[in-house]
C-alpha cells in the first residue's frame, strides 16, 4: 500500500471519467486502469475519504474537515461501473456519480463518441488532432496565433496540467472558434473516412437506466450534470440553462423516485444564473471540475462551487513521489 502523501489539505471531490482494462486501449482521453485508480486512492489516503452520504450530511452541516475528500464520477459511463466499481466495492466506498439525461432519450452525446474514437482508431491521439486541425483550414488554425488563445491556454493549464498543446488547441477550436455543428461536422467526416461508425461506438458507451437505479439502491448518490453537457453552459440564457437542470433533474428524480440533492459542472462552466438555477432545484451540493478558486473567491467560496482533483493530476503527483503507477 502507498504511504499518504497527498498533502492539499481542504474538503474537495476527486474527479474521474474514463477507464479501461490494463493492456487494453483507451476508452478515451484521461482514461485510466482499475490499478491506477486503486493507487491513487490508497495515495490520498483511504481514511480520508467519506462516502457521499456523509460528505452530504457534513456539507448541509458545515462539519466537512480540512482532509476530508469524495469520490466523484461524471458522464455516466458504463466502464466507471464495470473497472472503478469494484474498487469501491473493496473499499466500501460509495460515490457520486453524476449524469446527463439526453442519451436516455436516443440523443447522443457525440464529443463521448469522439474521445472513444480518437484513442481507439489511432495508435497517438495527435494523428487524430492533427488530421483534425487540417480539416478546419487556415483561416481557423491561424487563430491560434492570436492573444485570445495564448490567454486560454495559460487559464486552461493552470486548471488541467495534464493537457498538451494539441489538446488545448482542439478544445479552443471546439469551444471558441466552431459552432457545434460545425465541429461535429468536421468530425463525423474524418469518422467516415476511417470507416467508422457513430452508433457502432456509442453502444454500451453509457450506463442504462436500470443500472442507475441498482447504484442509488446499493447507497451511492446520482446527481445532475446537466441534460445534454454543452461545452460552454456559462454561454446559455438563463431560461436555456433552466432547461438544461430541470429536464436532467426531471428524469432523474422520476427514475430513482427521490429528490436530487447534488451536481457536477459540465466543464465546469457556470456563472450567477447556474447558481440561482441550482439553489431553487434545492441542490445541496454542486462540484467545480478544477482546483482554481474562481475569480476573486476563496478556494470553495460556496456548497455549489466545491473543487474536484482530476484524476490525472494525481497520477502525475504520484510519478513525482516515484510511486510510479506506469
Amino acid at each position: 500500500m502507498l504511504k499518504n502523501k497527498y498533502l492539499i489539505k481542504f474538503p474537495h471531490g476527486l474527479m474521474f471519467h474514463r477507464f479501461h482494462r490494463a493492456g487494453s486501449l483507451p476508452s478515451g482521453q484521461g482514461s485510466i486502469t482499475s490499478e491506477e485508480f486503486e493507487k491513487i486512492i490508497n495515495y490520498v489516503g483511504i481514511k480520508n475519504i467519506i462516502s457521499a452520504e456523509e460528505w452530504l450530511n457534513k456539507i448541509k452541516r458545515k462539519k466537512l474537515k480540512k482532509s476530508n475528500l469524495c469520490i466523484t464520477f461524471d458522464d455516466g459511463l458504463r466502464c466507471q461501473k464495470e473497472i472503478a466499481l469494484p474498487i469501491l466495492n473493496k473499499y466500501k466506498i460509495k460515490a457520486f456519480w453524476f449524469i446527463y439525461s439526453s442519451i436516455f432519450e436516443g440523443d447522443l452525446i457525440k464529443s463521448e463518441v469522439y474521445s472513444y474514437f480518437g484513442s481507439r482508431h489511432y495508435k497517438n491521439i495527435d494523428i487524430f488532432f492533427n488530421k483534425f486541425f487540417d480539416y478546419c483550414g487556415e483561416k481557423i488554425i491561424s487563430k491560434l496565433k492570436e492573444k485570445k488563445f495564448r490567454q486560454y491556454r495559460q487559464k486552461t493549464i493552470l486548471a488541467s496540467p495534464f493537457y498538451s498543446i494539441n489538446d488545448l488547441k482542439f478544445r479552443f477550436i471546439r469551444n471558441e472558434l466552431l459552432t457545434k455543428n460545425q465541429f461535429e461536422k468536421i468530425v463525423d467526416k474524418i469518422i467516415k473516412e476511417k470507416g467508422a461508425s457513430l452508433i457502432k461506438m456509442s453502444k454500451d458507451l453509457w450506463l442504462s437506466n436500470l443500472e442507475l437505479k441498482k447504484l442509488d439502491r446499493n447507497g451511492h448518490w446520482l446527481g445532475l450534470h446537466s441534460y445534454n453537457h454543452p461545452f460552454q453552459l456559462s454561454k446559455l440564457s438563463y431560461e436555456q440553462q433552466l432547461e438544461q437542470y430541470q429536464k436532467n433533474y426531471n428524469h432523474l428524480s422520476i427514475l430513482i423516485g427521490k429528490k436530487i440533492v447534488s451536481m457536477s459542472h459540465p466543464l465546469g462552466s457556470y456563472n450567477s444564473s447556474t447558481l440561482k438555477i441550482l439553489s431553487q432545484l434545492k441542490i445541496d451540493c454542486g462540484f467545480r471540475s478544477n482546483m482554481v478558486p474562481p475569480q476573486g473567491k476563496k478556494i470553495n467560496p460556496t456548497n455549489l462551487e466545491i473543487a474536484r482533483e482530476d484524476g490525472q493530476n494525481i497520477i502525475k503527483m504520484l510519478e513525482k513521489t516515484n510511486n510510479k503507477i506506469f
